[in-house]
């Protein structure tokens, strides 16, 4: 079998070219997806993190509002969450948002809560 050598060459640059557009489309969309990763993904985490932080309020303002009917009904100036909440009680469940913790607080009139998120982020809520 006799092979013409122009052959050969014409079938090479196409080759090239083949593997230059591969390589292109991979890049292409390799660049597209991490744009993606970072522009929406940053969105997405921004959004989850402010629904966890409305969340953490919304468990402050059911303590809150226990602590208060707890003080009405007993006359008391301070409370310990752990009275609050439980079967029975003024709050049934109170369920961890972000990791924090409720444990060892102690609601008094007019005083500040802080709780401390697994990130270590202070949450604060004027009582």
């Amino acid at each position: 079998m006799n092979q013409n050598p122009e052959q050969s060459d014409e079938k090479k640059p196409r080759t090239g070219r083949k593997i230059l557009l591969v390589f292109l489309a991979t890049l292409w969309i390799v660049v597209g997806y991490s744009f993606l990763y970072f522009v929406v993904g940053g969105a997405f985490r921004s959004v989850a993190h402010e629904s966890q932080r409305k969340a953490i309020q919304n468990n402050f303002r059911q303590i809150v509002s226990a602590a208060d009917q707890y003080f009405l009904e007993n006359g008391a100036i301070e409370v310990p969450v752990e009275e609050l909440f439980g079967e029975g009680k003024y709050i049934r469940i109170l369920e961890s948002v972000a990791g924090e913790s409720y444990d060892g607080l102690v609601i008094r009139l007019g005083m500040e809560l802080t709780v401390e998120d697994e990130k270590g982020e202070i949450h604060r809520f004027q009582n």
